[in-house]
């Protein structure tokens, strides 16, 4: 949660929203601006949203992000916030890993085997065992294994 009190008053709050507010000002007393007030509003909320987000990957304030981006900022703050310079922080967590269901997972067990090789070769032999009384259990023939002879040629 955002103490929205806390985060008006810091200095980089108020920094950065000085000059959003000076820039709309602007965009609404020309004729023909470059930008309208509303594409400013937009990333003025990216900017919040993106403190937001590396005050809970960094395990700090919102204040204390923004107050430490705007001590750095040099030039227009349009230019120097934007992905490259504000990228997403890692959550920690690999992204090719996907959600298991609990009936995929290992199983503990002193005898369950410890060696990879082992568990692979036991949990196959259960899944085609499962599978072979499913079959049966819906009336199916088993099915057979084929051998096929070598010819001589």
């Amino acid at each position: 949660m955002v103490d929205w009190k806390s985060l008006a008053n810091s200095t980089g709050y108020k920094s950065l929203k000085a000059a959003y507010i000076r820039d709309a000002h602007e965009a609404g007393q020309r004729s023909s601006p470059m930008r309208d007030k509303q594409e400013f509003l937009r990333h003025f909320n990216w900017v919040i949203n993106r403190a937001k987000h590396y005050a809970v990957r960094t395990n700090t304030t919102v204040e204390e992000v923004l107050d430490g981006w705007e001590e750095k900022r040099s030039y227009w703050w349009l230019n120097y916030y934007q992905e490259c310079n504000q990228p997403k922080l890692p959550s920690g967590k690999p992204s090719n890993v996907q959600h298991m269901k609990p009936e995929t997972y290992y199983k503990t067990s002193n005898w369950f085997p410890r060696s990879p090789k082992e568990r692979f070769e036991l949990i196959r032999r259960e899944r085609r065992t499962a599978a072979r009384n499913a079959r049966q259990k819906a009336g199916k023939k088993p099915r057979r294994k084929i051998y096929y002879r070598r010819r001589n040629l």
